[in-house]
């Protein structure tokens, strides 16, 4: 029953990550992700891996006194983009996945009516859910959420 930070819940910009735990080779992924030019920032995220395979890649790690510690890229990755997405179709790819997730926290009774007064269909369908997911926004979500907890 966390609900402060579903008022926070707005894309300014997008990073990604690599986690591994059995090898420290990540540097391939990584480059494909940013790649696409979607994401700002790229981390490699391992607990014992000392410093990042690029200086372009932030690092997370775990410290000799067991806390997190980020390192921040420290030059700018050189894109060689391969995407057919903008980053716009992508934010908005994400927020209907958000959208979906904060849905799932909801009741069936709850998520019947919400269907019921957003889309005048209470059957919670493939095609009912995606309509909602289309025509609800992430405020409205966040809002019913917080009335519900």
């Amino acid at each position: 029953k966390n609900i402060k930070l579903v008022n926070h819940l707005k894309v300014v910009s997008m990073i990604v990550g690599e986690a591994k735990t059995s090898t420290k080779i990540m540097e391939k992924q990584l480059c494909k992700y940013l790649n696409t030019g979607l994401f700002v920032k790229g981390y490699e995220m391992h607990p014992d891996k000392a410093s990042p395979s690029q200086q372009s890649f932030g690092l997370f790690n775990i410290s000799t006194n067991h806390t997190i510690q980020c390192f921040e890229p420290t030059a700018k990755y050189d894109l060689e983009i391969h995407t057919t997405y903008t980053v716009k179709e992508y934010s908005d790819w994400i927020g209907n996945y958000i959208k979906f997730y904060l849905l799932a926290n909801f009741t069936q009774q709850e998520l019947n009516k919400i269907l019921q007064i957003k889309t005048g269909n209470s059957t919670p369908t493939i095609e009912n859910l995606i309509n909602l997911v289309n025509t609800v926004s992430l405020e409205e979500i966040t809002k019913n959420l917080q009335e519900v907890l």
